[in-house]
């Protein structure tokens, strides 16, 4: 009985596109590509590496390169990482807080600061690539109150999705090309998932319908099986 249950519920979710307990709190996901080649100077590069940040920039600051508030940009990141996700919450990343009061005040105050970097072997940026400024309203498509407000951001995820950072033949050219995804993890379930800049968020059903939809379709097959059900 145990296992037609379980095949009930795993055949549903799948219909219904119900999420793991482990996603069901992750209220954004978003992907970008980070392909690009920099001229790294005189000194030789022997490790190289990128930079991602993802940073804020509130109206009327001055335009800083990583953005007034920034977190992930002091990881250097190789093609070892591959595979690897990075974690910045209140306590692993000083100017959390701080970024994410922000955007979950429900004010379109500023703009979003992301993208990646060329980076030297003492960890010097090169050559930087943001992804196009976008009001955090535009960054946050679909969300019901201009940015993330009413929502307790717990950790903002970056999982290093594919990496390969190598130096050109006989020139200081660094080249990568490759994808991270970044995730926002809330405190509440959230009955939708918000996917980027210009984009339709994800309707996500509510976990006690979704319970209640398997559990009936679990007895529904037992009873079949039993005979006590025709068609």
């Amino acid at each position: 009985m145990k296992s037609i249950l379980a095949f009930a519920a795993i055949a549903l979710s799948a219909i219904l596109g119900v999420t793991s307990p482990s996603d069901a709190a992750v209220i954004f996901r978003w992907s970008m590509g980070i392909t690009g080649s920099a001229f790294m100077g005189s000194n030789p590069v022997t490790n190289p590496s990128v930079t991602v940040f993802f940073g804020y920039i509130p109206d009327g600051d001055p335009n800083f390169a990583y953005g007034t508030y920034n977190v992930f940009r002091n990881f250097q990141l190789r093609n070892a990482n591959v595979g690897q996700t990075f974690v910045a919450n209140s306590t692993s990343a000083t100017q959390f807080d701080a970024l994410f009061a922000r955007l979950t005040d429900g004010v379109d105050g500023g703009r979003m600061r992301i993208g990646y970097s060329s980076t030297r072997d003492n960890g010097q940026a090169g050559a930087g690539w943001p992804y196009p400024d976008s009001r955090e309203s535009y960054f946050f498509s679909g969300a019901p109150n201009v940015d993330l407000a009413g929502f307790d951001v717990i950790e903002l995820r970056m999982r290093v999705d594919q990496l390969n950072v190598r130096m050109a033949t006989g020139v200081n050219t660094m080249i990568h090309t490759g994808q991270v995804t970044f995730e926002i993890e809330v405190q509440q379930n959230p009955l939708f998932r918000l996917n980027g800049p210009g984009t339709t968020p994800t309707p996500i059903p509510e976990p006690a319908s979704a319970v209640v939809l398997m559990t009936s379709a679990g007895w529904g097959i037992l009873r079949r099986r039993r005979g006590q059900v025709t068609s």
